[in-house]
């Protein structure tokens, strides 16, 4: 999960973007709650209050290494300082995951506790792995939000909804900035293409949700 130093300037002022946007969709979802009383809106305002507070701590890490001293970090490796950074990205890992789960369970209509403690379970699980292997995370990301994907083109499909495709693409692009992420291995650059394309994806959702306002 880590970004050489020379990039993390560029990479935090989109992450910063992608921060805004997220807030911009949970409070504009919860506005949504607010007009209809449907409880979707509201669960879907959460997810995305997850993902900001996700991007929030990513920008804590990344101020970190940034404006820090990057090998008092790595010396430190049995020493609070290191507890600190572990504890931030396992909340990372953790709030993103989450996000994404409830956005599962809210989109196919999951309402069996025995299968939403299953998928509580499952990100606890998750969080774990894409701890130790860092390549674990973009995949696990890139199925859910495929996920969504499958289910708003489906239903575009079936209802002709331009809404549905305006949301389906949005999460199509927040699944293939997934596939970036893992190159950052042969080129560090994929990185931040990679979160950049997030970002889009999370502008279009955003669009489709003002779509709704304005109805």
């Amino acid at each position: 999960m880590a970004t050489p130093t020379n990039l993390i300037g560029i990479e935090s002022i989109v992450e910063l973007a992608s921060l805004l946007a997220t807030f911009a969709i949970g409070y504009t979802s919860y506005k949504i709650f607010k007009l209809t009383s449907e409880k979707k809106y509201l669960y879907f305002s959460m997810s995305f209050i997850f993902l900001t507070l996700g991007f929030l701590i990513r920008s804590f890490i990344n101020a970190g290494v940034y404006f820090g001293r990057k090998d008092v970090v790595e010396i430190a490796i049995n020493t609070p300082v290191i507890t600190v950074y572990k504890a931030l990205s396992l909340a990372y890992l953790m709030l993103v995951i989450s996000a994404y789960l409830i956005l599962i369970i809210l989109t196919f209509k999951i309402q069996d506790l025995r299968l939403i403690s299953l998928f509580a379970i499952f990100a606890l699980v998750s969080v774990v792995a894409s701890y130790k292997i860092f390549i674990v995370f973009p995949i696990l990301s890139f199925l859910l939000l495929l996920y969504l994907f499958w289910y708003y083109y489906s239903s575009y499909k079936t209802k002709r909804n331009k809404n549905q495709i305006v949301i389906a693409a949005g999460f199509l692009a927040i699944a293939i900035a997934q596939i970036f992420f893992p190159l950052i291995n042969r080129a560090p650059e994929w990185f931040v293409i990679g979160t950049a394309v997030q970002l889009l994806g999370y502008i279009i959702l955003l669009a489709s949700l003002i779509m709704v306002l304005r109805k």
